[in-house]
């Protein structure tokens, strides 16, 4: 008696062991790991292909009519029918509809696009550019004149050779001028002889040479050169005008 009740206790403990194996390790399982792992779509669509396939690629259709065996799905585009769960006859240009559908919007052609938008002062100073003059030193190139001006000011630069007639007069008009303006800077450079290293910098052929700059360095005029001298005052008029024109 004892040696039956052992036996049927061992066979119910392993029938409880079986069934754990088969609760962690359940049938099919190797499958639903396989079902998991993401494939590649596949692009070539043709009859015979199983429905479950077809909708992997395109989805659930809009609509469905069915009769008997054969089904007919209705997407937006196109339709496509079925006989016993593959698919029977789809559109001759099915590779087309694919790649039409898979291809990215315009929306998302532009998400990655850069649009670099210069900052306010670059966009100022390309502006300013297009508006400026040009003087060329003997190699042909344009005279920089960045390192005159005065941060954030309209710089008034009046170049001279000390001795010169009438400097004197003109530095004090146009100091007189300048500070008129809160944003305009006046500057005087003594280029000392006309075969200095500034001279043929600066491309000067005579003083005196008055030279109106923007923020940025552009030359807003050519420089004024010929003045002439009104009623005890120099006539800088000119000055003005590209002072008015830089602000």
């Amino acid at each position: 008696m004892n040696t039956r009740f052992i036996l049927m206790t061992c066979a119910f403990l392993s029938l409880l062991v079986g069934c754990s194996e088969q609760t962690q390790n359940p049938v099919g399982s190797e499958n639903a790991d396989s079902a998991n792992t993401s494939e590649p779509v596949a692009t070539s669509i043709t009859n015979g292909m199983p429905v479950a396939e077809f909708l992997r690629i395109f989805g659930e259709p809009k609509g469905r009519l069915s009769r008997g065996s054969k089904e007919l799905m209705l997407y937006e585009d196109f339709q496509v029918s079925l006989v016993d769960n593959t698919v029977n006859d789809i559109p001759v240009d099915m590779e087309q509809i694919y790649k039409d559908l898979t291809a990215p919007s315009t929306l998302d052609k532009i998400k990655d696009v850069k649009i670099s938008i210069p900052a306010p002062r670059e966009l100022k100073a390309a502006l300013a550019k297009r508006k400026s003059f040009a003087i060329l030193d003997s190699h042909g190139n344009p005279v920089d004149h960045s390192k005159l001006v005065s941060s954030g000011k309209v710089t008034v630069v009046q170049f001279y050779v000390e001795g010169s007639p009438g400097s004197a007069l003109i530095q004090s008009n146009l100091t007189d001028i300048t500070s008129a303006y809160e944003r305009v800077a006046f500057k005087q450079i003594d280029i000392v002889s006309w075969d200095s290293d500034l001279s043929r910098k600066y491309h000067i052929g005579s003083v005196p040479d008055i030279r109106v700059l923007d923020p940025y360095g552009n030359l807003i005029s050519q420089p004024v050169t010929r003045l002439e001298t009104v009623e005890g005052h120099v006539d800088l008029e000119r000055v003005k005008v590209a002072i008015e024109k830089a602000l």
